[in-house]
């Protein structure tokens, strides 16, 4: 008869699985930079959930900081051309135009949260579309948790060549038009500063009326 022996697969232990939530995380696994334009506006489009969502490159790291990306991360992306592209913040204070003229070889500018640009700041990018021939793409909200409209979506909207809305659901199926902040006990919050960052969690999705209807109930 044929002899065998099995040899069960051997999992290090530092690929444990996670005893909290994911993070809004995306792992990349690659090795060229350039390919982060043809994934970036596709993947917010599919996914508005994801607005807060940052990418992490894990080329190079070793076995325990890969694990614990694993963990950590919703989404891992493998791409055999590769993936990568660092992210530069802008304050309201900074030029975005001159800072343009400092980079080299750029062939898209994409921003995330563009309704914290000043509309100073969006007039800039609107330079940088016309005079060097770049596009811009801008994703973000269009107004607040009151919803009043932020200054910098504003100015976007009144200079955007095109404007497509990714469209969100309420949990009663209507169309969701309101970013509704909520409070630690789970009241909508109706008072209180325009930005507050960092609180991706304190906000959900609610069409109009629904949002009307929960601040009158809360209320009584």
């Amino acid at each position: 008869g044929i002899k065998t022996h099995v040899v069960r697969p051997m999992i290090s232990p530092v690929f444990r699985n996670n005893d909290y939530p994911k993070k809004l995380l995306i792992n990349v696994v690659s090795r060229l930079q350039d390919d982060i334009n043809r994934i970036v506006k596709p993947f917010y489009w599919k996914y508005p959930v994801y607005k807060w969502v940052s990418f992490r490159d894990l080329r190079g790291v070793t076995q325990e900081v890969f694990s614990d990306a694993l963990r950590d991360g919703a989404i891992t992306i493998k791409s055999r051309l590769g993936l990568k592209q660092e992210a530069e913040v802008i304050s309201p204070d900074m030029n975005i135009a001159e800072i343009y003229k400092t980079k080299e070889h750029i062939n898209v500018i994409i921003s995330d949260e563009s309704q914290f640009f000043t509309p100073e700041q969006i007039d800039q990018l609107r330079f940088i579309v016309d005079n060097y021939n770049i596009p811009v793409l801008c994703f973000g909200l269009r107004t607040d948790f009151l919803t009043h409209m932020f200054p910098g979506s504003l100015r976007l909207m009144e200079l955007a060549d095109s404007i497509t809305e990714i469209k969100t659901v309420c949990r009663c199926g209507s169309k969701a038009t309101v970013n509704a902040r909520i409070d630690p006990t789970g009241k909508i919050v109706t008072e209180g500063s325009q930005v507050l960052l960092g609180d991706n969690d304190n906000y959900i999705a609610m069409c109009h009326r629904c949002w009307k209807k929960t601040i009158a109930e809360q209320s009584k």
